[in-house]
Formats: structure tokens, C-alpha cells, sequence
């Protein structure tokens, strides 16, 4: 990991710095103006009318000082320093038979999704974690589309993606429904995490352009 890389978020078109020290590495996302009011309506993003979306611009690059302090004076500006990431591991772990008592999951259940009406069917979601393993049978029927932003190639050599993925979107298994949202069709895929569950902020928000812009 480069200790002077730098994870910056801006708006291009804005009297800043940005466009000059960036230049083409920067991603551009095209986002409603209501995004940037709490961030609280994630339907908004897309479009192409220019007076109702403000483009935002996301880039992982390296900075040296002076880029960081001028950046950092511009008050169109958040900067972050790449910072690893990595998933808690347990502190211990014992096999368990597999519980398929009833038709869903006790987790399911606990939530009250037999109460609800929604199932997520028109629904695209995005899942940034460790992979998945599309062969699963809880996946059949879904249209998955993978990227990797590890190095180690597409699928899940750790196993907590598709646990997250299955626990999101899966089908049932059997009669045995696992999925909050088995009507979502489709997915995207991005793999954040190696197989030892670590990854760094700058692949996390890679990954978040790649989604937001399929």
C-alpha cells in the first residue's frame, strides 16, 4: 500500500483545484442534486439533464504535500488517506449442523420479512465484499456480473460474500428461503476483499464508482 496515495472526492466543473492536479484519473458519477442533502435518496443517481444532476468526481491517486495542502484548502474538496480494511475475524469456530427447520431462516423471521411485501423484484444491488460464488443454487436465475479489484481473480475464496450476497438476494434452496430480497434478478458483484478478508479504502471506493455507474 502507497502511504502517499489518496483517496479524493470532488465537483469538476467548480472554481477548484481539483481538475488541475487530478486531471483524467478521476471517475465522474452523475448524481441528482437531492443526493447532496443527507445522501438519502439512492434512486437518484443517473440521469443526464445538466440542471437537475451535479457531477461528482472520485479518483485514488498519489499526492505529494503541496497537492495535499492545496487540495485541502479548497472547500469543494474531501481528501482521505488509503487506509487498509479487513474483516473481523471470530475467535473461534466450531462446525454446526445446518438448521432447516420451517420454510425461512430464523434471521428472516427475526426481522419480520414474512410481514413484508416487498421483495426487491426490479431491483439492482450492488454487494462489496469478498466475491461470490455464482454456482451456488441460490444464485440460479440471477444475472451476476463480477469485478475484481484484488488481483485475485473473480468468485470467493473466502466465503463471507456469499454468505452476505445469499443473505441479500438468494433464492430458496430447496423450499428453504434464505434471501431478504429474492425478487432482485440482478447483481453486482465487486470483490473488495482477498481471501484473507483484507482489502484497502482505495479498491472499496473503486468499486463504488464501478457499481453506481453500471
Amino acid at each position: 500500500m502507497n502511504l502517499d496515495e489518496y483517496v479524493v472526492l470532488h465537483v469538476p466543473g467548480k472554481k477548484g483545484k481539483a481538475g488541475a492536479i487530478l486531471g483524467d484519473s478521476a471517475g465522474t458519477l452523475r448524481a441528482k442534486k437531492s443526493m447532496t442533502a443527507g445522501m438519502d435518496s439512492p434512486g437518484s443517481v443517473g440521469g443526464s439533464d445538466s440542471t437537475d444532476n451535479l457531477e461528482i468526481g472520485i479518483a485514488a491517486t498519489a499526492l505529494n504535500k503541496r497537492q495535499r495542502l492545496e487540495l485541502n484548502s479548497d472547500p469543494e474538496m474531501l481528501t482521505a488517506g488509503v487506509m487498509p480494511m479487513s474483516l473481523h475475524q471470530p475467535t473461534s469456530m466450531n462446525d454446526v449442523s445446518a438448521v432447516s427447520e420451517g420454510e425461512m431462516s430464523w434471521g428472516l423471521e427475526a426481522m419480520g420479512v414474512p410481514d413484508s411485501n416487498y421483495s426487491g423484484r426490479g431491483m439492482t444491488v450492488a454487494v462489496l465484499d469478498t466475491g461470490i460464488d455464482s454456482s451456488h443454487s441460490a444464485f440460479a436465475g440471477v444475472e451476476i456480473i463480477e469485478k475484481d479489484f484484488t488481483g485475485q481473480g473473480n468468485g470467493d475464496d473466502h466465503g463471507h460474500g456469499t454468505h452476505v450476497a445469499g443473505t441479500i438476494f438468494g433464492q430458496a434452496v430447496d423450499g428453504y428461503r434464505i434471501g431478504v430480497a429474492p425478487g432482485i434478478k440482478k447483481a453486482l458483484i465487486g470483490k473488495v476483499l482477498d481471501a484473507n478478508g483484507g482489502g484497502t479504502t482505495k479498491q472499496i471506493s473503486e468499486a463504488i464508482v464501478w457499481a453506481i455507474t453500471q
